[in-house]
C-alpha cells in the first residue's frame, strides 16, 4: 500500500472524478486514488490501491483499461476516514486520512456494478451486472460493517441484470432500476431494506432505465434503449403520473443532482435508431424545461472493445455551484471537467 503523497498536481490532471465529500472532490488515475480541497484546481495523491501485477499492466494507460475494463469504478465516501473503492473487480475498504487499504479485498459479484448505494445509516447496497445471457437469477448485496463483507439480501428472477439502487433522501426508500427485455425492465421501491420489494415502472423500452434522480415531488429517469428514441421522463410519486420532458440523442446511463439543478447525459452506443455519434449533456433548473449544456464526439476506438461514449458524473453531494464531470471513450476521455451552473443556465452556454 502506498502512504499519502505531500505534493500537488496541477489543475490539469487527467483522470476520472469519482465523488464528493465533505466539500473534497475525489478521483483516480490508473490505480491511484487522489483528492482535491480546492475544486479541482490542485490534487494530491492518497493512496496507489494494491491490485496485481496483471491489473497494473493491463491499466498503464486510459486505452488499455477501457479495452480490460481495468478501472476505479465506484468511489463511496463513508466518513471522514473511510472510502470504499469498488475497483479492479474488488471492494477495497480505504483509509482516506492515512493512505491504507484497511481490510482484505473482496471480490465484486458479477461484472462491475452500474450504482453502489449507501444509506444514511452507512448500509451498502449494490446489484449484480453482467451479461447474464442465461438469464439467472441476479442479487443484491448489503454490506453493514463498511465494506468489509457482504451478504445476500434479494434474489430478482425475471431480470436479466440490475442496474442501480438509489437511496430516495424524501422518504427513505431505496428505489432499483434493471433491464432489458421489456418485460425485465422496470423501476421498482422497497421501504423495508428488501424484505417486500414493489416494481412501480415496467414492461417496455421506455422504463428501462439505469439512474435515478430524486426530488420531493418527482422520480426522474432517462430510458435506456437502443432500439427506440429515447426521453427523459420524471414520475409523480404520489398520484403515479409520468411525464415525458425531453426527447435526447442516446439511452440515458448517468445523471447528477447539483444544488437544486438535475443533469443527465446520453451514450453512443451501437444503435440504428440512436445514431449520433455524440454523447451529450442535458440539465434542467426546475425539473419543467430542459436544456442541452454540450456535447462530446465518441473517439476513433470500437465502441465494443474500448467502451461506448460517456459522460460521467460524481457520486456524493456537491455543494458547489459546479458541475464536475468527465467525458469517457470520446474526445477529451478521462480529463476531469466544470462548468459553473449560473454559466449553464444563464450565461453563453
Amino acid at each position: 500500500m502506498s502512504k499519502m503523497k505531500n505534493s500537488s498536481l496541477s489543475k490539469y490532471f487527467f483522470g476520472k472524478v469519482l465523488c464528493w465529500f465533505g466539500g473534497k472532490l475525489f478521483a483516480s488515475n490508473g490505480s491511484i486514488l487522489y483528492v482535491s480541497v480546492d475544486e479541482g484546481l490542485t490534487w494530491k495523491e492518497i493512496l496507489d490501491l494494491p491490485i496485481s501485477l496483471k491489473s497494473r499492466l493491463q491499466a498503464q494507460t486510459h486505452l488499455s483499461s477501457r479495452l480490460f475494463r481495468e478501472e476505479v469504478y465506484h468511489l463511496i465516501p463513508m466518513d471522514d476516514n473511510i472510502l470504499i473503492a469498488f475497483a479492479f473487480h474488488n471492494i477495497y475498504v480505504c483509509n482516506y486520512r492515512d493512505g491504507s487499504v484497511i481490510s482484505k479485498p473482496v471480490a465484486i459479484c458479477g461484472s462491475a456494478p452500474l450504482s453502489v448505494c449507501v444509506t444514511p445509516s452507512q448500509g451498502l447496497y449494490y446489484g449484480e451486472y453482467g451479461r447474464n445471457q442465461s438469464r439467472k437469477p441476479m442479487h443484491i448485496y448489503n454490506s453493514e460493517d463498511q465494506g468489509r463483507s457482504w451478504v445476500q439480501v434479494y434474489r430478482m428472477d425475471g431480470v436479466r441484470h440490475i442496474h442501480g439502487i438509489f437511496h430516495d433522501p424524501f422518504t427513505n426508500a431505496l428505489w432499483i432500476t434493471t433491464g432489458d427485455t421489456n418485460n425485465e425492465s422496470g423501476i421498482w421501491v422497497t421501504n423495508d431494506n428488501f424484505k417486500t420489494i414493489k416494481r412501480v415502472l415496467g414492461g417496455s423500452q421506455q422504463t428501462r432505465a439505469i439512474t435515478l434522480l430524486f426530488t420531493n415531488k418527482y422520480v426522474y429517469f432517462g430510458s435506456d434503449t437502443p432500439f427506440e428514441i429515447n426521453y427523459i421522463y420524471r414520475f409523480e410519486r404520489f398520484s403515479g403520473r409520468i411525464e415525458l420532458l425531453q426527447r435526447v440523442e442516446g439511452s440515458v446511463f448517468w445523471g447528477s443532482k447539483v444544488c437544486s439543478a438535475l443533469f443527465f447525459s446520453t451514450v453512443v452506443e451501437p444503435s440504428t435508431i440512436n445514431n449520433s455519434l455524440y454523447a451529450y449533456l442535458w440539465g434542467s433548473l426546475n425539473g419543467d424545461e430542459w436544456k442541452c449544456i454540450t456535447k462530446y464526439r465518441k473517439d476513433i476506438w470500437p465502441m465494443k472493445l474500448f467502451q461506448y461514449g460517456q459522460i460521467l458524473f460524481p457520486f456524493g453531494d456537491n455543494t458547489t455551484n459546479k458541475l464536475f464531470y468527465t467525458p469517457f471513450a470520446t474526445e477529451n476521455d478521462h480529463s476531469i471537467q466544470n462548468l459553473n451552473l449560473s454559466n449553464i443556465f444563464y450565461g453563453n452556454l
